[in-house]
């Protein structure tokens, strides 16, 4: 694929060989050839987040799927205007 964003992860990523072996054990991607699993990884970015860390903002919520390579997320939503 030629389109892909500006700092997507490329195969001379240092994270690249961790990115695509945690893309291939996924059971989302899993069963894609290897050539269509490479051309996807290309369309990621990789993010180290810590805990407690807000990484996710309501407004950009529909913009983005995250693969959780490892460790474990909370996901939580309230109402701006009581705080629920």
């Amino acid at each position: 694929m030629n389109i892909s964003p500006k700092n997507a992860i490329k195969p001379s990523s240092p994270n690249y060989e961790y990115c695509l072996r945690a893309l291939r054990e996924s059971p989302f991607f899993a069963g894609l050839s290897n050539d269509v699993q490479q051309d996807i990884i290309e369309f990621f970015h990789y993010d180290r987040t810590y805990k407690r860390d807000t990484t996710l903002a309501h407004d950009g919520a529909d913009k983005r799927f995250y693969l959780i390579v490892s460790g474990r997320a909370k996901v939580s939503s309230y109402h701006p205007e009581n705080g629920r």
